[in-house]
C-alpha cells in the first residue's frame, strides 16, 4: 500500500502569495494539501517543488520552512530524523528613497519653516522601515546651542545640536514624508547658516534589500535666517594733553 505523510509549512513567506507547492519540477501539478505520497515498495525519495511567485511587491528575501510530522497511512512506520528543510525566496523588486527641499528658508523667531519632502518609489514596500540621515550646519558645525528641530509628518521630532544624526520612519505602502526643519530662536548672532541633511541608509526588521537611497536627490539645504544683532559702541577717552605741536625746522 502507499504511505501517506504530512509537513508543515512556515517561514516569513506565505503560501499563495509569495511562493506555491508542486509536486513536479515543472510546476503543472500542485499539491492542494500538505501531504505527500509515497508509493507502495518505495523508500523514496519524494520530491516537494517550492515555487516563487513573481510579484511587484518590495518584501526582501523570505524562507519558506519544510517539517515532516506525521505518517497518516501506509507501510512505512516512523519519521527519520533531519528533515527539516528551508529554502529562501529571493526578491528581485526594488525602490529608491529621495529627499528634495521645497521650501528652503526657516527664520528664526517666526512660524516661517523649511520643509523637505521625502519620496519612495513604490507603493508596494511591505515592511515599516526607518531611514537614517546627518544633518550638519556650515559655519557652526560644533555648536553647542540647538540650531533647528525637524519633524517628520508632525511626529518623530529630534533636536539638532551642531552635527548630528537622526532618524524618521515610514509606514508600509507610504509614498511621502514630509520633514519640517524649525529655527531655534537664540541669542547668538550668528547670521544666515545653511543646514545640508543628508539621507544615510535605509533599514527595516528583515533588511529590505532591494530598498536604497537615491545618489541623484540624497540631500538638500534649507537656510537658517538669524534674527539677532549686535551693537557696536564707540566711545573716546579725553586725554590731559590735548594739543600736539609741528616738528621744528630745525
Amino acid at each position: 500500500t502507499n504511505t501517506t505523510a504530512t509537513f508543515s509549512v512556515g517561514g516569513l513567506a506565505t503560501r499563495g502569495v509569495d511562493f506555491e507547492l508542486f509536486s513536479d519540477a515543472a510546476g503543472k501539478n500542485a499539491l492542494p494539501s500538505n501531504q505527500i505520497t509515497i508509493p507502495s515498495g518505495s523508500q523514496g525519495p519524494v520530491s516537494v517543488w517550492v515555487k516563487g511567485i513573481n510579484d511587484s511587491f518590495i518584501e526582501g528575501n523570505e524562507t519558506v520552512t519544510l517539517d515532516p510530522t506525521a505518517i497518516t497511512s501506509g507501510a512505512i512506520s516512523s519519521i527519520g530524523t533531519g528533515g527539516h528543510s528551508s529554502i529562501l525566496i529571493l526578491d528581485d523588486d526594488s525602490t529608491l528613497i529621495s529627499i528634495v527641499p521645497i521650501d528652503g528658508t526657516a527664520a528664526e523667531g517666526s512660524s516661517n519653516t523649511g520643509t523637505y519632502r521625502v519620496t519612495v518609489g513604490s507603493s508596494d514596500v511591505q515592511e515599516k522601515m526607518t531611514v537614517n540621515y546627518s544633518l550638519i550646519a556650515s559655519k557652526n558645525p560644533s555648536a553647542v546651542t540647538s540650531d533647528v528641530v525637524v519633524t517628520a509628518n508632525g511626529t518623530s521630532t529630534t533636536a539638532v545640536t551642531g552635527p548630528t544624526t537622526g532618524s524618521f520612519t515610514i509606514d508600509p505602502g507610504v509614498t511621502e514624508v514630509i520633514l519640517t526643519v524649525s529655527a531655534v530662536d537664540d541669542a547668538l548672532v550668528e547670521g544666515t547658516e545653511d543646514h545640508n541633511l543628508l539621507l544615510t541608509g535605509v533599514v527595516s526588521n528583515t533588511g529590505l534589500l532591494g530598498v536604497g537611497i537615491n545618489p541623484a536627490q540624497q540631500s538638500g539645504v534649507v537656510n537658517i535666517v538669524d534674527n539677532d544683532t549686535a551693537e557696536v559702541f564707540l566711545t573716546w577717552q579725553s586725554l590731559a594733553d590735548t594739543t600736539a605741536m609741528e616738528p621744528g625746522d630745525g
